[in-house]
């Protein structure tokens, strides 16, 4: 995410910024020498309410830049599903002597399937893994798209892909394979990493043997 000063500190990683969030605005010594948060008129606790509206506003420029790539994505992939991902945002309540929160929430709905519109708010028990295994591919490439187009444009462009396919049968290896190829072998450099000597030969066969090295590694 883009940076903010908290306490002093420059965060500008996701899960620093929640680390932060879960333990409050912080603590000071009222007249009596008890420990309290921090009042609310304080520098710290307007500082901590900015904090909390960059880090609501940050999540929601990822989601509004995911939801839309990653559908693109999945039909790339040949699937005819259409996702929404529904956001409840962080909130919190500080009290004399404690400071309590409640988590954010990315819920995944599926919102079309094969032409007809449906609202499937636990895709997990109508999808198949092929399916969900799209869907989470598509999600992940668009994160990496956002990071690369909005936050690091000038970062080394290296994909490496540990077992990516593992679970997929050939038809959808086939699919995310030719996206891969297609979309990121020009622009980065990929690394397909696999324990599976049948994904290997697949993969062999699928590449242009002059601008690749294979490698092999054995036990004993």
């Amino acid at each position: 995410f883009s940076s903010i000063s908290l306490k002093g500190e420059n965060l500008s990683n996701a899960g620093e910024m929640w680390k932060s969030y879960t333990e409050g605005p912080g603590t000071t010594i009222n007249k009596k020498g008890d420990t309290i948060q921090v009042y609310k008129n304080s520098a710290a606790y307007t500082q901590f309410e900015t904090f909390d509206k960059h880090f609501d506003s940050e999540i929601k420029k990822l989601l509004d830049f995911i939801t839309p790539s990653a559908n693109k994505y999945v039909e790339k992939l040949g699937y005819n599903i259409n996702f929404e991902l529904n956001y409840k945002k962080a909130t919190f309540i500080k009290r004399d002597k404690t400071y309590d929160y409640t988590p954010f929430a990315i819920e995944l709905v599926i919102k079309k399937y094969n032409g007809n519109s449906v609202d499937i708010e636990r895709p997990q028990t109508f999808l198949n893994e092929a399916k969900m295994s799209a869907i989470a591919t598509a999600i992940r490439l668009s994160v990496i798209d956002f990071r690369i187009n909005s936050i690091a444009e000038d970062a080394l462009k290296v994909l490496i892909l540990d077992d990516l396919m593992i679970s997929l049968d050939m038809s959808n290896r086939e699919k995310l394979t030719g996206l891969l190829l297609t979309e990121y072998g020009s622009k980065y450099q990929l690394i397909f990493m696999t324990h599976d000597i049948n994904l290997y030969t697949f993969l062999k066969k699928k590449i242009n043997k002059n601008s690749w090295i294979t490698k092999e590694m054995y036990i004993g």
